[in-house]
């Protein structure tokens, strides 16, 4: 018995089946199942233990897994076949080193098969090992080009519709009745034959429906995972149309896709503190475009703004801000909040000086009647449970990650100075005051967290 092998080669339970050896190499299926958990041996000590019964293999017990035979001494096809698969000519270097190897496997003792590890030498071992795995990859290749045949239907569906329409025109033959009704039947009332282009090619199919198929042309798309994550995907070539449009897509827990909409992307100059104009642009989402909301079908994914409240039309959102806004509602299937607002249509803030570029807004106090109704903190229907699980997904979307948010300290429950979560403490008397009793100022959203993939 040879005890200090280390080649790494199949092996199965034998123990396990009550078959023939040469039935159980040609089953694929059997190989699966019975094949150890760890693949080889050394120095006789366990390795794995069978997938089927979990008995422990070790080198006593264990029948070595002989090749299949695609790769034979005298099988010149599948010798072919590896080459084209690795894009190798016959007289490459790893041709030739596999002629050699042929050679050698050609000098194995003639039942070197009834048991490889009794039979052949640790050097025959290890040829015997290569060309294990020389045949794994033919197998592979060989997979491949079936699913590769099975992929090329058209041309047989093309021909096949069009015989089918040949024999439904067949005319009725001599002497045979023809119905009155169908006599009579106009070329209106027929049914259109099926057919499909013969050159393989699809007419009508929309652009918005081909940006999901095809990755190198399509739309800019974010896509939100209820995990937090959100990335920025940026196809190489922008679907044409669709160069000043961004998507929004939802992942939810359950692994289903929920496409939120398509929203126009409004470009202009950068504002500083004080609307000072800057020499560079911004990017902004008109949030008002969302105002029918998104609800899925079987109604459990939800998203939307219950009222807007803005008289100097403070609807636009910076995009990247808008989809960690967008996650943190799917988050708790808000479709309650009120929204006060962000900036103007050219990146300006109307009254508080840090409303610039859509990067910073106001929503309404949640309310325990979920309308979107103007909430105060000591309001008797302030929700304070849910309005701390919204600020919590705000966070968890980007929100109050560089500072904190703005509110106000407020009396609960008899605990005076209460402050939400992720906010500080924002009030100022007149004269030039500001309060924040009635509104939660979303701010300070990491822009870091947005990952950036070119399609």
């Amino acid at each position: 018995m040879i005890t200090n092998i280390e080649i790494k080669v199949p092996f199965y339970c034998y123990n396990q089946i009550q078959i023939d050896l040469d039935e159980f190499i040609k089953s694929n299926e059997l190989f699966n199942e019975i094949r150890s958990r760890v693949d080889g041996w050394e120095n006789g000590k366990v390795k794995g233990s069978c997938v089927k019964s979990n008995n422990e293999i070790n080198y006593e017990n264990a029948y070595n897994l002989v090749i299949r035979g695609f790769l034979a001494v005298d099988d010149e096809a599948k010798f072919e076949a590896y080459l084209s698969s690795v894009g190798k000519a016959k007289d490459s270097p790893e041709a030739k080193g596999f002629e050699t190897l042929r050679r050698e496997i050609s000098r194995f003792p003639a039942d070197y098969k009834e048991s490889p590890s009794k039979k052949l030498t640790k050097a025959q071992f290890e040829n015997y090992a290569k060309m294990e795995a020389l045949e794994k990859q033919v197998t592979a290749w060989e997979k491949t080009k079936e699913k590769i045949k099975k992929m090329l239907w058209w041309e047989d569906v093309a021909k096949g519709l069009a015989k089918l329409n040949q024999q439904n025109d067949t005319q009725p033959e001599n002497g045979e009745a023809t119905n009155a009704t169908t006599a009579t039947t106009t070329a209106t009332d027929t049914t259109p034959p099926a057919t499909l282009s013969a050159d393989g090619k699809a007419w009508f199919i929309h652009p918005v429906a081909m940006m999901d198929y095809f990755t190198r042309v399509g739309i800019v798309t974010y896509h939100i995972y209820h995990d937090g994550k959100i990335e920025k995907h940026i196809p190489q070539k922008i679907l044409t149309g669709y160069e000043q449009k961004y998507k929004y897509v939802y992942h939810d827990k359950n692994k289903k896709i929920h496409e939120l909409g398509i929203f126009t992307v409004h470009v202009t100059k950068a504002m500083a503190r004080g609307n000072i104009p800057q020499a560079h642009n911004v990017e902004l989402i008109n949030v008002k475009e969302f105002e029918k909301g998104y609800i899925s079908s079987d109604g459990s994914v939800k998203a939307k703004f219950a009222t807007f409240n803005s008289d100097s039309h403070r609807w636009y959102i910076n995009p990247d801000c808008f989809a960690g806004l967008l996650g943190a509602m799917l988050e708790l299937n808000a479709d309650y909040l009120g929204f006060n607002g962000f900036s103007t249509h050219d990146a300006k803030s109307v009254q508080s000086k840090s409303h610039i570029n859509g990067v910073a807004g106001d929503l309404r106090y949640i309310s325990e009647n979920q309308n979107g109704e103007r909430t105060e903190l000591t309001d008797s229907f302030f929700d304070f449970k849910k309005q701390e699980e919204f600020n919590t997904a705000l966070y968890k979307f980007g929100w109050a990650r560089t500072s904190l948010m703005y509110s106000e300290y407020f009396t609960y429950k008899k605990h005076a100075n209460t402050l939400l979560k992720h906010t500080r403490h924002m009030r100022k008397d007149p004269p030039n005051g500001y309060r924040h009793h009635h509104h939660l100022h979303i701010c300070s959203f990491d822009f870091n967290l947005i990952i950036n993939v070119q399609d």
